[in-house]
């Protein structure tokens, strides 16, 4: 399809995209950019992470520093690549030919593998957490989702919290994601705990490793950490819990408060160890016995 069918697709677009960030009207400065960024030299960014580790925060912070084209859904972007929210999907050949034949920056997000052709095309930015803290998010998470969207089913969620952590100890949905992004061969490696400890220092480090630290100033991370803050974007201080929301407490070491010595226990020896054994390879714990 040439340019200006593309384009005149675009401008027909439906204005209420199933994504959120992609909520609004076509404008001149949409299309310019879209027209801008497709001149551009690539640079493909696709930040990949385990559920509930701050994946979330610094997509939103790096779209806002990097100023990505818009991937208007049907126009550009596969729909074999297409998940909820702001994931995407990256394990297949049809991911492989998208990705080799882009222009301009693109920004992408996922939970998922990715497709061995993607390696030398894409810069990746993995994200990791204490696997404590993310099992506790994870428990409100699989609670509160609905069950046809990933949730937990019915009757784990009218268990009692404790019996939900152990539930979630026993599974091995997350710990996969986590141990394939830890041993992943990531262009820059981010931790939620340093991003909350200085969130500008983090995205500094991220475009120094993606080679566009020129592009930006202390100034310009510093306002992109403070527009996506949790209290400014929560309406709520640090540590003031709201079990439902996606933004649900926003605060480091949380395990501390939730787990009990039957869970600190049980992660040791939950699937064989592989959870305490990847946190200690993380960095979180030096030994086994913590």
């Amino acid at each position: 399809m040439r340019l200006n069918q593309k384009l005149s697709k675009l401008v027909k677009l439906h204005r209420t995209h199933r994504f959120t960030r992609f909520r609004t009207a076509i404008s001149p400065f949409s299309i310019g950019r879209y027209v801008r960024y497709r001149t551009q030299p690539p640079l493909i960014v696709i930040v990949g992470s385990p559920h509930k580790v701050g994946s979330t925060w610094l997509f939103q912070m790096l779209e806002t520093l990097l100023k990505p084209q818009y991937d208007f859904e049907g126009l550009v972007i596969p729909r074999s690549m297409r998940t909820r929210g702001y994931t995407d999907t990256f394990t297949s050949a049809s991911a492989a030919n998208f990705v080799s034949s882009s222009k301009g920056r693109w920004l992408f997000k996922t939970h998922k593998n990715i497709h061995p052709d993607i390696l030398p095309i894409c810069k990746f930015v993995s994200v990791h957490r204490d696997l404590r803290d993310a099992c506790v998010s994870m428990v409100h998470f699989g609670t509160h989702l609905p069950t046809e969207a990933g949730g937990y089913q019915q009757e784990i969620k009218q268990l009692p919290f404790k019996e939900r952590l152990h539930f979630e100890l026993e599974r091995d949905y997350n710990l996969e994601r986590a141990e394939y992004w830890w041993n992943f061969p990531a262009t820059a490696r981010v931790h939620y705990e340093h991003l909350k400890n200085d969130c500008p220092a983090e995205l500094h480090s991220v475009a120094r490793a993606l080679n566009i630290e020129n592009d930006y100033c202390a100034k310009q991370y510093k306002h992109v950490a403070e527009r996506h803050d949790f209290s400014r974007v929560s309406q709520r201080a640090p540590g003031k819990e709201v079990s439902s929301a996606f933004l649900r407490k926003g605060i480091v070491g949380d395990w501390r408060e939730k787990f009990e010595e039957e869970h600190i226990q049980h992660f040791k020896t939950a699937l064989n160890g592989r959870w305490n054994k990847l946190l200690i390879q993380m960095g979180y714990e030096e030994v086994v016995d913590w």
